[in-house]
């Protein structure tokens, strides 16, 4: 950290484009990479009064999680197009499924209703007419 940056406490909160230089002083990561590891759960943001504030331990935080482990990278090299593939669509169909699920028993109660609407207005026409 240079001079500038360094009278920030690790739990200071920083806006994002003051965080970011202040933990990597040399460059190599941007807001629009600390918003994107937001999206991934992995760095820790407060949002106030509509600004996002994230703190030096938080980034440290951060960065323990995004350091690979040599056994998950050797897994991950070998996956294959056709792996990715097989399984987007695999939670593309999960995703359908369960979608379709949601449709279905919608439509299941919808029909239930207008039954138990036209057995109710049959009783009464027929206390009506007795």
């Amino acid at each position: 950290m240079d001079e500038e940056h360094s009278k920030f406490t690790p739990n200071a909160p920083l806006r994002l484009e003051v965080a970011v230089k202040a933990a990597f002083p040399a460059g190599g990561l941007t807001v629009a990479g600390l918003r994107k590891e937001i999206a991934r759960g992995r760095l820790e943001v407060e949002l106030i009064a509509g600004k996002h504030f994230t703190t030096l331990a938080a980034i440290e935080r951060m960065r323990e999680r995004c350091r690979s482990n040599p056994m998950d990278t050797a897994a991950s090299e070998t996956l294959t197009q056709r792996d990715v593939a097989s399984i987007a669509a695999k939670e593309t169909h999960a995703a359908s499924s369960a979608l379709l699920r949601l449709v279905k028993a919608d439509l299941e109660r919808s029909r239930a209703k207008r039954q138990q609407a036209r057995m109710a207005k049959g009783k009464k026409k027929s206390i009506r007419d007795g």
